[in-house]
């Protein structure tokens, strides 16, 4: 298997500034043409999972800590990867609050504080999705999957 930075986009485009939207990896000669490119944001594969998982009742709650890689012409590799948080709530009844509910609470147990100033993505249904900002410093994004 060989890497080289790609220029497909993940989730919102090819670095268009969001959250996940960076330039993908492209897997130059993949073992299978079902995987060829490296995941540039984590969420992906608890949808993935959470399809898979129908035959389970709800309430699902998953969460992952994974690696992500990114197009990075500064790095020495022209790939830079991180480690990444990923979280879904999966209720018949799921909302942008139950997912911050379970952030907020997470943020309380730890005194740190919360802010979700709302922000547009792709992704999430206009209107339900913000930007987590922790203690003043912005990580992420939360939202309501769009169906």
């Amino acid at each position: 298997m060989r890497i080289e930075p790609g220029t497909g986009g993940a989730a919102g485009g090819d670095g268009d500034g969001v959250f996940g939207g960076g330039s993908a990896v492209e897997i130059t000669e993949p073992y299978s043409e079902e995987y060829t490119q490296l995941r540039a944001w984590a969420l992906p594969s608890l949808v993935m999972l959470l399809e898979r998982n129908t035959h389970n009742a709800y309430p699902q709650d998953v969460a992952e800590v994974g690696f992500v890689a990114e197009r990075d012409d500064d790095a020495d590799t022209n790939v830079a990867e991180s480690r990444h948080v990923a979280g879904a709530v999966a209720l018949r009844d799921a909302s942008y609050e139950a997912a911050k509910g379970r952030l907020q609470a997470l943020c309380d147990d730890f005194d740190a504080d919360l802010a979700t100033p709302r922000v547009e993505h792709p992704t999430f249904i206009d209107g339900r999705a913000a930007a987590v900002v922790i203690d003043g410093e912005r990580f992420c994004v939360i939202g309501e999957i769009h169906p």
